[in-house]
């Protein structure tokens, strides 16, 4: 950047906030671009798991949010000479511990950089509740909330060229609680690390999801119904 380049730094809203920590002052010829994080799973319990399914680690390609079949039900998919995982996120052992809380990381249950405080020119989310706030963008092929916080963030996504309508940020985090409060610690994290110690990964093994109460579901239900 001293040399004049342009950056784009991308990354969670505590990396957001660190980098601008170390910098201390404002460069015009940066972007950030903060995504919003639910937080950050173990880096351990990630080796050991991928590790699990290929020793060599020849892995050509990962995502942990595959929507090829659906946005809302998307899978995890590994592939290299084979594909080592296809399977929906809910089923999947690695994606239970990391949606149940168990294998974030300590900070994330207390993260000081929700709710813009990174000061990201840009925050991009999943748009969870968009067929509540935009029903006509609702696809279940994915739906991006692209929240814009400075002059600089303006300035470049005026470039890109992409379908969009304009919704407010209070109807756009309503059913997003990432966007400005942290992950809750689970009562069985303690537990879950302990037994990775002994027993290593194939604690996943004994992961299940879980399922909503009846009562949720119905009250679920009936906002649905009633919008």
């Amino acid at each position: 950047m001293k040399e004049g380049r342009k950056v784009i730094f991308s990354g969670t809203s505590c990396q957001i906030a660190g980098l601008n920590h170390f910098l201390c002052k404002e460069y015009d010829n940066l972007l950030t671009v903060e995504v919003v994080c639910h937080g950050v799973p173990s880096p351990k319990i990630w080796r050991k798991y991928i590790s699990s399914l290929s020793p060599s680690l020849n892995f050509t390609y990962i995502s942990m949010k595959d929507k090829s079949d659906s946005w809302r039900g998307y899978k995890i998919r590994i592939k290299g000479e084979i594909d080592f995982v296809n399977e929906k996120a809910s089923k999947n052992m690695y994606m239970l511990a990391f949606a149940q809380n168990l294998s974030l990381r300590p900070s994330c249950f207390n993260c000081p950089a929700k709710a813009g405080k990174s000061y990201s020119d840009i925050i991009l989310a999943d748009y969870w509740g968009i067929e509540h706030v935009v029903p006509k963008m609702d696809d279940d092929k994915g739906t991006s909330f692209v929240c814009i916080n400075t002059v600089n963030g303006a300035k470049m996504f005026d470039k890109v060229i992409t379908k969009r309508t304009e919704s407010s940020y209070e109807a756009s985090v309503k059913y997003n609680s990432c966007f400005f409060e942290s992950t809750k610690e689970p009562i069985g994290r303690k537990d879950f690390f302990a037994s990775f110690s002994k027993v290593g990964i194939t604690i996943l093994s004994s992961l299940q999801p879980i399922r909503r109460s009846l009562l949720v579901r119905i009250t679920d239900r009936i906002k649905k119904i009633t919008g």
